[in-house]
């Protein structure tokens, strides 16, 4: 085990350095700072920041050598030419359909409970109004972390809670987003543990969902959110809210204004429009997606994984899984997959040019009126 933490290098906070533009909000300075000195707080924009108290901070550089940003973490994991590449999903039908994809996640979940270890991902707040990493020991409470919540997530201290887990000898999987899981690499490296790293399109204001979600409730309490609704097929997904008085809202993801507004790339985080994370070779052990683009051989609306093997300890899991019979497995090959993922290695995005505007009027303008003025809807958005 390479517990990477400890080292010491003087200088100003993390955040001070990089600035609110590159910061991912990944929690790193938050679990690394002994002196507790780093606090996680929403900015107007809706997004994580780190927030210094410089009346505890001791300026011991430990935010610096586990802010990913920075770059710390090492990656030996494989490029292009070598990366292992399959088209993948679960033979359990339910779980199949109640995941976004083909169920890779839960069928990998499930071989870490199987051997008494933990699992960390992420999962709805309180009221489906935040997300927040969990660590999960049952395997009835995976359900939590399955499905895609497009949402900056409240890591907590899970990173610190993993260090100390995988040191007492027990096996941990960690599934977040690439930002994340490079933020966990630079305190931990160890044979225990396993990385999933999901490619992610962005994250989007957690103000502005919420503000979604209460014109949608209005007033009436949500009882579920799905991102990503199968009733209708994998490639013509819905959002779908369900209510207390058992009504139910859905939308095609093309005409949803949060969609809209998300894949328009309205409202997603600074650092998001030119992300280092999004680039080979991949954060995790295990790079999880939709499969977007799968030759048609393969194509099924029942949902396709897009599943990469980024080292050999990746690889031996995956044996395990499929060993058991739990997973359908096609190796693929890299070429063709960059049409439906180009995030698998291209962090660039283009900033709207309302985007300064929208986000000057976000706590002024009632839902409603911001969807009128600035989102429209699109027919770009095909599967």
């Amino acid at each position: 085990m390479n517990i990477v933490s400890g080292f010491s290098k003087v200088g100003i906070p993390a955040i001070h350095e990089i600035g609110q533009e590159k910061c991912t909000g990944c929690f790193g300075c938050y679990n690394v700072c002994p002196a507790q000195a780093v606090d996680m707080l929403l900015s107007e924009d809706g997004f994580y920041i780190p927030v210094v108290d410089e009346s505890k901070c001791t300026m011991c550089g430990l935010c610096r050598n586990n802010c990913p940003v920075m770059g710390i973490t090492q990656n030996d994991n494989r490029d292009i030419e070598n990366v292992k590449v399959y088209a993948a999903w679960t033979e359990d039908q339910h779980i199949r359909q109640n995941s976004s994809s083909g169920g890779v996640f839960t069928e990998i979940a499930k071989e870490i409970l199987n051997k008494g270890g933990t699992v960390f991902g992420a999962a709805w707040g309180k009221d489906f109004r935040s997300v927040e990493h969990i660590p999960v020991r049952d395997e009835a409470e995976l359900a939590r972390l399955r499905g895609s919540k497009y949402m900056q997530s409240n890591v907590k201290t899970v990173y610190r809670d993993i260090v100390d887990l995988t040191r007492s000898g027990k096996p941990a999987l960690f599934t977040g987003v690439p930002c994340q899981t490079a933020a966990l690499k630079t305190f931990v490296q160890a044979d225990n543990l396993i990385t999933v790293d999901l490619v992610c399109h962005g994250t989007p204001s957690i103000t502005v969902y919420r503000k979604y979600l209460d014109y949608m409730a209005a007033g009436r309490h949500v009882e579920e959110v799905n991102f990503r609704d199968k009733s209708n097929g994998w490639t013509k997904f819905s959002m779908s809210i369900g209510f207390s008085d058992g009504s139910r809202y859905t939308c095609t993801y093309r005409e949803d204004p949060f969609f809209i507004g998300f894949l328009s790339d309205l409202f997603i985080n600074t650092p998001c429009y030119d992300c280092p994370f999004c680039s080979m070779p991949r954060a995790g052990d295990i790079t999880l997606a939709d499969y977007w683009g799968i030759q048609r051989e393969l194509r099924d609306e029942r949902g396709v994984s897009l599943c990469l093997s980024n080292n050999e300890k990746g690889d031996m899991l995956l044996q395990e899984v499929t060993g058991r019979g739990a997973l359908v497995i096609h190796e693929t090959g890299f070429s063709g997959t960059l049409r439906g993922n180009p995030r698998l290695v291209n962090g660039k995005l283009t900033s709207p040019a309302l985007r300064e505007q929208f986000f000057k009027e976000l706590h002024r303008l009632s839902f409603k009126d911001l969807e009128e003025k600035y989102i429209q809807p699109v027919n770009r958005f095909k599967r």
